[in-house]
């Protein structure tokens, strides 16, 4: 019995020694392993600086829509991934060397500036087969490189700029002549190197569509920003790359114009550039409305002889690329497009007093009826008194009535003026009483 209950206490005692020989071992281990995780991380990210592979970028640069691999052309500081999936997977991050390379470890160099990405990756995998027989391999661009270009001639601060690889023309103009905030003789959110700003720049008279971007290999490329936006062709808007020199000229906003006026969906004026023409001219205008009239496109040019307007028909679809009536145009022609006359617009009457169910209802202009509104109102009430009734018609259309109300608010206005437009806005606003016998027309 004594035996046994030794026993027993001794094989306690030996438990517990265990379970705190395990919480020693718990208390030194885990630092221990957090240390050596620390040391371990700490020499492969060492080891990463020495094969020039660069840690994965924390934030990506705002991007208009995916990057197209045939368009998009590799330069120094581009960051790609690289994916081998053998046993066990390799990946790494690898930023293009200023001498435009890219080092993939246990493969080699591969020279990769001044390609399309789609060559870049066709290249980078053919190296990787020549290492890795089996197994599949990818190559993708996980951040875009920043470069430095010029942009001079008719914007606010002309000057070298840091921009994106993946940016176009128009992103660098509109940095250019973003307006810099100086706060006590230092300069807030600039990032041109020289901040001078341009007198001779006027918003109104710079180009739109005769930009000159110049290449670092010495070729020049006609960039329009209206028409980029209209047509979305890419030719006119490129993108931006090492060493491109933009220049914005002025443009003469009273000569050097075409316009289109009339069913198109962004009328006004533009600046003339050599080559424009009809179809080209409309595009601009953003296309015809839905109420355009197809055989009624009109050219109309300045006889510079006589003086006199020379007005040419056209059909819309005698108009295409190529199409002997796709006439050039010259400085000054204008051009209207008819629009089909459509009575389906928001006519309507209001119908209040002694009927079943007063409110507003539809009509078609000239065409419907008293007798048929009076009709769909559920007709008149046991109270209505018809002798009493008056049909109303206001002398001036809802647009003029806006135009008032917003002259009445506009600022800098006298109380003089302010009476005067007040008054204009009343007679504008004053209905009118229409003669009409409802007793004989209803009874």
């Amino acid at each position: 019995m004594n035996h046994n209950r030794f026993v027993n206490r001794r094989n306690r005692a030996g438990a517990n020694c265990l379970v705190v020989l395990a919480l020693v071992l718990m208390f030194y281990a885990v630092p221990l392993l957090a240390q050596n995780k620390q040391q371990t991380d700490l020499l492969e990210d060492k080891a990463l600086q020495k094969m020039n592979i660069p840690s994965m970028p924390v934030s990506a640069p705002a991007l208009e829509g995916p990057i197209d691999a045939d368009k998009y052309v590799v330069g120094p500081s581009d960051v790609l991934g690289v994916n081998i999936w053998t046993s066990p997977p390799l990946s790494f991050v690898l930023s293009v060397t200023p001498e435009g390379t890219v080092i993939v470890p246990t493969v080699g160099e591969v020279k990769v500036s001044d390609l399309k990405l789609s060559v870049v990756k066709e290249k980078v995998l053919a190296e990787i087969r020549k290492k890795y027989l089996s197994g599949n391999s990818s190559v993708t661009l996980l951040s875009p490189r920043d470069i430095v270009v010029t942009v001079t001639g008719s914007v606010r601060y002309p000057g070298r700029y840091v921009v994106n690889a993946a940016q176009r023309v128009d992103k660098l103009i509109q940095e250019a002549n973003k307006i810099v905030v100086r706060s006590q003789d230092k300069i807030v959110g600039q990032s041109v190197q020289q901040i001078e700003e341009n007198p001779g720049y006027n918003p109104a008279t710079s180009s739109k569509r005769e930009i000159v971007l110049q290449r670092r290999d010495g070729t020049t490329h006609h960039v329009d920003i209206q028409e980029f936006f209209a047509t979305k062709n890419e030719q006119r808007d490129p993108f931006l790359l090492e060493g491109d020199v933009v220049f914005v000229p002025r443009a003469d906003d009273a000569k050097n114009l075409i316009a289109v006026y009339g069913a198109v969906n962004a009328p006004g004026r533009f600046e003339f550039v050599p080559g424009d023409s009809v179809l080209g001219a409309i595009r601009l205008a953003y296309g015809f409305t839905n109420r355009a009239d197809p055989d009624s496109v009109v050219l109309m040019k300045m006889n510079s002889s006589t003086g006199y307007l020379t007005l040419t028909i056209l059909k819309v679809r005698d108009l295409f690329p190529g199409s002997p009536q796709n006439l050039p145009l010259e400085p000054g022609d204008r051009i209207l497009v008819k629009e089909n006359f459509d009575l389906r617009e928001d006519y309507r009457v209001y119908v209040e007093g002694e009927v079943r169910f007063p409110g507003t209802y539809p009509i078609t202009k000239d065409k419907t009826k008293l007798t048929q509104v009076i009709r769909e109102a559920g007709g008149f009430t046991d109270f209505a008194s018809l002798q009493s009734a008056q049909l109303l018609r206001n002398s001036a259309t809802i647009d003029d009535i806006q135009l008032n109300r917003m002259l009445r608010q506009r600022g800098n206005i006298t109380p003089e003026d302010n009476a005067y437009v007040s008054v204009e806005g009343d007679i504008l606003v004053r209905r009118f009483d229409i003669n009409v016998n409802f007793e004989k027309l209803f009874l």
